[in-house]
């Protein structure tokens, strides 16, 4: 068997999957030439296998087979040879040493002098060392041989490229053996860093990893945004049909929601205090190492990032990292709080989808002057206008929201009873400087015309009277404390029982995709519940 060694050279690897070159030399001979290429994998797939050769070279023949299949002594035989001798020749020494310990009873040896007694004894304890010696040296070259037999399984378990080739002349040809590796990918990390001023850097990393059994050593490679093997099928438009719409029973499997950002928000996102160094100016500036960007280039329907240095990617594991690219954003910084849902301020930076110079979407860790305060979810849908990214929580402003005792009483009409309800918002700016904060809370939405809401106190909170969400954008000065109050007062017949829905802002009609906050899509009428 002509068998032809082949290395890595490339790799261009998608979301799942991989196009790796191989390259490799040929010793044809004028005519026909019958050879078999290494280096598949047993995750690659062989239909995408394919050959390139200089001029001077055609192939008559392609097909795949496994090295067992023919009748030649393999690698792993000669190996198994190799282990099988090792282990005579130890049992060779260790025959040898039990001989020794024989010879040494001279109980039966009447004739048996001192002076013979003394050299056997000195002689023996030279040569089972020698012995012991020998046999730990061979068991450790029979555990390298185990090893090697290991590899060469796993490589004649592997399908071989077998090409007939004909060469219009005897010669070295260079060649290319290209194919599709399944079980290879990579998957954005993004890193967010600000210090709450007017910008924030966003840093895309790529997490790569393969498991095809092979490390991939100083290999030059790429990283291409998009997933060929999702590709084959072409979005189809389906007709609309009219019809009157029914009143319903509420189906809350037919839910979809969004991911909400303040549910990211509210997650616990511990801040570590910084060092304070007493004598700073004898430490040196430390700066973070990074690795340099990708060059981008922008094909027909993908993005390709190609590293700038060959990499080596081993085999399973965690995978290694590399960095692709890095830009500046503009953002407004803002201080949020909802102590209904949480009694912690937040702050966050709201971004201009306009201003990405690539779609975002995926988990991003944030650093805030460097310190790593938590992880968020990017979705810089291009349907909005802007998406927020929450930062952390502001620990030096306090809130807190208190409930009054609800006063229920009958109402002036007949038959009707009512119920106050009154709660206080406190929040305290615990800073030296003043900041602005903006305070949402909410009062509920009838959607019952026999049920009637009316707003008592509101503090001059901003309304929106479609969802009840009520707004204050306050200036807290250095230390001050203010104090805001939501009172509101809900009548309805006696005999009915009062229910409550709520219902999420980032709930998303199923039918038409638009964003619904009441009880009906203001765009194609469907019940939300």
């Amino acid at each position: 068997m002509k068998k032809i060694i082949t290395s890595i050279a490339s790799v261009q690897i998608t979301r799942s999957g991989a196009d790796m070159v191989r390259t490799g030399t040929a010793e044809l001979t004028e005519g026909l030439n019958h050879v078999y290429i290494c280096g598949l994998t047993e995750t690659a797939d062989t239909d995408t296998a394919r050959l390139n050769f200089p001029a001077g070279v055609s192939l008559q023949d392609l097909r795949f087979a496994n090295e067992q299949d023919d009748d030649e002594e393999h690698e792993s035989d000669r190996i198994r040879n190799t282990i099988n001798a090792l282990k005579e020749e130890i049992a060779v020494c260790e025959l040898q040493k039990e001989m020794w310990k024989t010879n040494g009873d001279f109980s039966s040896r009447t004739q048996a002098v001192t002076a013979e007694i003394e050299a056997y004894i000195t002689a023996l304890a030279g040569r089972m060392q020698e012995l012991q010696q020998k046999i730990t040296s061979l068991n450790e070259e029979i555990k390298a041989k185990e090893k090697e037999l290991k590899e060469a399984v796993k490589a004649e378990a592997r399908p071989l490229v077998c090409a007939d080739l004909v060469a219009e002349k005897n010669g070295t040809y260079p060649f290319e053996l290209c194919v599709h590796e399944n079980s290879a990918g990579w998957y954005p990390v993004y890193e967010i860093h600000t210090d709450a001023e007017k910008t924030m850097t966003v840093k895309l990393r790529a997490r790569i990893h393969q498991n095809t059994e092979d490390d991939w050593e100083n290999t030059k490679v790429s990283l291409l945004t998009g997933n060929p093997a999702r590709s084959g099928s072409l979005p189809k438009l389906d007709p609309t049909y009219l019809s009157i719409r029914t009143e319903t029973r509420p189906n809350t499997s037919a839910r979809m929601s969004g991911m909400g950002m303040m549910k990211a928000m509210a997650a616990p996102m511990d801040y570590e205090e910084e060092a304070t160094l007493e004598d700073t100016a004898a430490l040196p500036i430390m700066n973070r190492l990074e690795m340099k960007s990708a060059d981008i280039s922008e094909e027909a329907v993908m993005t390709v990032y190609n590293l700038p240095a060959a990499k080596t990617i081993p085999s399973g594991g965690e995978g290694i990292m590399a960095d692709l690219r890095s830009f500046d954003l503009p953002a407004e910084f803002k201080l949020i709080a909802v102590p209904m849902k949480d009694i912690n301020a937040f702050l966050k930076a709201d971004v201009d989808i306009s201003a990405l110079p690539t779609v975002i979407t995926g988990e991003a860790k944030v650093y805030l002057n460097g310190i790593f305060t938590g992880n968020v979810y990017l979705d810089g849908k291009m349907t909005e206008t802007k998406f927020e990214i929450p930062l952390g929580r502001e620990e030096s402003i306090q809130l807190s929201r208190t409930q009054k005792k609800a006063k229920a009483s009958s109402a002036l009409l007949k038959n009707q009873k009512s119920t106050e309800y009154d709660y206080e918002i406190r929040i305290a700016n615990t800073k030296d400087t003043p900041v602005e904060l903006t305070v949402t809370d909410r009062i509920p939405v009838s959607q019952d015309k026999t049920i009637i809401v009316e707003t008592l106190q509101t503090d001059q909170a901003d309304i929106n009277e479609e969802t009840g969400i009520m707004t204050w954008n306050l200036k807290l000065n250095a230390k001050e404390t203010k104090t805001l109050h939501n009172s509101y007062r809900v009548s309805l017949p006696k005999d009915k029982q009062l229910t409550e829905r709520t219902v999420s802002g980032n709930t998303i009609c199923p039918e038409c995709g638009s964003r619904v906050y009441g009880r009906y899509c203001p765009e194609c009428g469907r019940a939300m519940y």
